[in-house]
C-alpha cells in the first residue's frame, strides 16, 4: 500500500477509509457488469436465432432480420454498460464525478432502449419491465453515489 492510501496503526498499514470505494459504486458496477454481459449474450442470441421472436415484429423498422438489432443492442446497451463498470471502478483524479454521471446515463439509456422498443415494435416482451427496473436501479445507485460524493466534499 502506498503511504497516500494507508495509515500506520500499531505498526501495520491500514487502508485509509476515505479512499475506499463506496458500496453504491461497487453495487452500480456490479449491476452494470450484469447488464453488459446480458447485452452481449442477448445481442448474440438476436443475431443467431432472433430469440424466436417473430420477424413480423420488425414490420415498423428498417430491419428485415434480427442481426442489426443485435448489433445495436451491443453498441447502445452493452458498450455503455462496460464503460460504466470502468468509470465506477477505475480510480482517476475525477472519479467519482465521472462514475456517478456515467451511471445516470447508463440507467437512462436502458430506459430509453425500452421506450424505443415499445414505440417502434409496438409489442410487449416480458423482459421489458425487468430491464426498465434495472435502469431505475442504476439511476438510484448513481444518485446515491452522487449524494455521498457531494456530502464528502462539503
Amino acid at each position: 500500500m502506498s503511504m497516500a492510501s494507508s495509515v500506520q496503526l500499531r505498526g501495520r498499514a491500514v487502508r485509509d477509509p476515505s479512499r475506499r470505494r463506496p458500496v453504491v459504486a461497487v453495487a452500480l458496477a456490479a449491476v452494470q457488469a450484469l447488464v453488459a454481459v446480458n447485452a452481449v449474450i442477448g445481442g448474440w442470441q438476436l443475431i443467431a436465432t432472433g430469440f424466436g421472436i417473430p420477424p413480423e415484429w420488425l414490420a415498423r423498422t428498417p430491419f428485415s432480420g434480427w442481426v442489426w438489432p443485435g448489433v445495436l443492442l451491443w453498441l447502445t446497451v452493452g458498450v455503455p454498460q462496460f464503460v460504466g463498470v470502468g468509470a465506477a471502478l477505475v480510480r482517476t483524479p475525477w472519479w467519482p464525478q465521472i462514475g456517478w454521471r456515467v451511471g445516470l446515463l447508463t440507467g437512462a439509456g436502458l430506459l430509453a432502449w425500452i421506450l424505443v422498443q415499445l414505440a417502434v415494435l409496438q409489442h410487449y416482451f416480458f423482459l421489458q419491465p425487468v430491464i426498465a427496473g434495472v435502469g431505475l436501479v442504476e439511476i438510484a445507485l448513481a444518485v446515491g453515489w452522487r449524494h455521498l460524493a457531494t456530502s464528502r466534499l462539503g
